[in-house]
């Protein structure tokens, strides 16, 4: 599956839940089925390039937080808050940057590569 991120996350130091709306697309380039899912969200201090099998968890040292949610996806588009399930660490700061947001579906593996998270004014 591949995935497009279609609205940037705002952040700020004091959030704690982050609105997420994302594309996902097939292998033919086409949205996926509607229906609910199990997707594992991580935000982890490195990018990533190369996949590994579920449970991709190769460099699970570099997460840093991680949730898991069911969502609904409909016409393509997964709509989540991260942070419902899982609060965030609260030493977790996006002033500085250097994370990244890894999101894996079901048993397929993490997606690659990982989006980077940056930070606005507040």
């Amino acid at each position: 599956m591949g995935w497009w991120n279609s609205s940037r996350p705002v952040f700020a130091q004091s959030m704690r839940e982050i609105p997420l709306a994302i594309s996902l697309f097939d292998a033919d380039n086409k949205a996926i089925t509607n229906g609910s899912y199990e997707v594992r969200f991580g935000i982890y201090r490195v990018d990533r390039t190369v996949s590994d099998s579920y449970p991709s968890d190769l460099d699970a040292s570099a997460r840093i937080w991680e949730e898991t949610q069911t969502v609904e996806v409909k016409n393509g588009v997964l709509r989540v808050f991260l942070g419902d399930v899982n609060p965030f660490p609260a030493d977790l700061s996006f002033d500085q940057g250097g994370y990244f947001l890894g999101i894996r579906i079901g048993t397929d593996s993490e997606m690659v590569p990982r989006k980077r998270l940056g930070s606005v004014p507040s």
